[in-house]
């Protein structure tokens, strides 16, 4: 089987999720407030190539109604192309097609074809694809999008789809989306349909009467070698949040991995305002992850607290263990598509003074911590 590609080297800190306190079954965008997503680093599929390959997004439809379009990430790189790369040749003709679902693979009923992507390699790579003929799909129901190769000779001409990986799963993927209800998928020269290093699909449905919905991962990056952050010592992360309506939060989760095989604490997880010297409005202290040098999500409660739009908190994570590498994280970045999983309130900081200043990680860069709602 061929290797597949990482935009970033394999030496990256490894990855997993859906442990102690994450959510363990199907869940809606809006239990969650914050990034629930996770992510090591992006992965591809090629469309196309040697052997010709075509690639599978399974999903669990969060709606009922009709798709007009589906929001992917095509990735290239025009400086080296080549057999076993991103793209070759003038990238290919990919075509979307969705599938019923058989046991977990695509079934035998073709529901509609999208319009073919014959122009891959330009663009930055965020396409909405264009579907005609659907008829309208069920919340609940497990459906499957297939990228297939139209191009005469695939093997010369193709691109590759990308998707977000993990490379030791704790548990689940990705929190409220078991692995049945969103995978990757490839098969190759028309052969068995199997499944990769775990993987999450990229992408968005963009439904008929203009609503927007996942279940796949809104991020295109998962910084996993160019920023990653202690927390420990003076060090901590912090999302600043900005509610565009009120919400009231019941807990937090923060994704993190643990460096030394015991230290003296866990993560402690709070909020309050921006403003200086304001009071702690909510306080939780996790348990140890379980594994040395393997993400997990780390999860707690607090007693519901309601949370003002338009006023700014941040949500913090810190550790009362001495070592200032203990635990490590890093941050994704969004896609510029909408999407319910996308967090759009607030933004990734952090700090290595004990919270004297907070240095901006990027606008569009959240922290894989996200807070539970009612």
């Amino acid at each position: 089987m061929r290797t597949f590609k990482r935009l970033f080297p394999a030496a990256l800190l490894a990855l997993a999720l859906a442990a102690a306190g994450a959510p363990a079954a199907s869940a809606a965008p809006s239990d969650f407030y914050g990034n629930a997503n996770a992510g090591d680093f992006l992965a591809n599929l090629q469309v196309g190539d040697t052997p010709r390959r075509d690639v599978d997004y399974r999903f669990k439809a969060e709606a009922t109604g009709t798709i007009a379009s589906v929001s992917v990430f095509l990735i290239f790189d025009l400086s080296n192309p080549g057999p076993g790369h991103y793209n070759n040749g003038n990238g290919g003709d990919i075509q979307f097609k969705l599938w019923n679902d058989n046991a977990g693979k695509p079934g035998s009923t073709l529901l509609c074809t999208s319009t073919t992507v014959t122009d891959p390699l330009s663009g930055s790579g965020e396409r909405a694809v264009a579907f005609s003929g659907c008829p309208a799909i069920t919340a609940g129901t497990v459906y499957h999008i297939v990228a297939h190769n139209t191009d005469p000779d695939p093997v010369t001409n193709f691109t590759s789809l990308d998707d977000m990986a993990i490379d030791t799963p704790v548990g689940q993927r990705q929190p409220g989306r078991p692995d049945s209800d969103l995978a990757t998928q490839y098969r190759d020269n028309g052969g068995s349909w199997v499944s990769p290093t775990p993987r999450s699909p990229v992408f968005a449905l963009n439904y008929t009467d203009g609503t927007k919905h996942g279940p796949g991962v809104p991020y295109n990056n998962a910084r996993s070698s160019s920023f990653p952050k202690n927390i420990g010592g003076s060090n901590k992360i912090g999302e600043n949040i900005t509610p565009s309506s009120a919400k009231t939060v019941t807990g937090a989760c923060v994704r993190v991995q643990k460096n030394v095989a015991t230290p003296a604490a866990g993560i402690h997880l709070f909020i309050r305002t921006t403003v200086s010297g304001s009071p702690v409005l909510r306080q939780v202290t996790t348990g140890l992850p379980a594994t040395t040098g393997v993400p997990q999500w780390l999860c707690g409660s607090w007693t519901a607290l309601a949370l003002s739009a338009g006023t700014n908190y941040r949500l913090a994570a810190d550790s009362n263990s001495s070592g200032a590498t203990n635990y490590t994280t890093w941050p994704l970045t969004q896609i510029s598509w909408a999407s319910p999983w996308k967090f759009t309130d607030g933004f990734a900081e952090f700090s290595s003074d004990n919270g004297a200043t907070w240095p901006d990680a990027g606008s569009t860069d959240d922290w894989q911590m996200y807070m539970t709602t009612t």
